[in-house]
C-alpha cells in the first residue's frame, strides 16, 4: 500500500494594520475583580503635559514669545499605551515563553534570541 503524504497544517502570521510596539517600562495590573484573569497595563512615565497655554494678542497676532499662563497638573504623566487581559492559562504560558527567551538570550550572552 503506498504511503499516504504527511498531513500538514499551516498557520500564516499576518500584522494588523494597527499592530504597533510599545516600549514596556512601567508595568502594572493584577487579577480582574471576578479572578478569573489578570489585567496587564503597558505604560510610559514623560514629564507632564500643560493642560493650557495662553498667550496674549498684540496688534491681532499671538505673540508666542510670552507664556501669559498655563496650568500644570502634577509633575509625571504616565500614559497607559495599552492592557493586555490573559486567562491564568495564557498568563502561565506566557511565564514559560518569556523563561525560555530570557534562557537564550542570557545563554547568547547578550545576542539576539534563536
Amino acid at each position: 500500500m503506498p504511503e499516504q503524504p504527511e498531513k500538514k497544517f499551516t498557520i500564516i502570521g499576518k500584522r494588523a494594520p494597527d499592530y504597533k510596539i510599545y516600549p514596556a517600562g512601567i508595568i502594572y495590573g493584577g487579577p480582574t475583580p471576578d479572578s478569573q484573569s489578570i489585567l496587564m497595563n503597558v505604560c510610559v512615565d514623560h514629564s507632564a503635559f500643560p493642560n493650557y497655554t495662553q498667550h496674549q494678542i498684540v496688534d491681532g497676532r499671538v505673540d508666542m514669545s510670552v507664556v501669559q499662563d498655563q496650568a500644570m497638573v502634577g509633575d509625571v504623566e504616565r500614559e497607559i499605551l495599552c492592557g493586555i487581559l490573559l486567562s491564568t492559562d495564557q498568563a502561565k504560558k506566557l511565564v514559560g515563553w518569556l523563561a525560555q527567551n530570557l534562557e537564550k538570550i542570557e545563554r547568547n550572552l547578550g545576542g539576539q534570541p534563536d
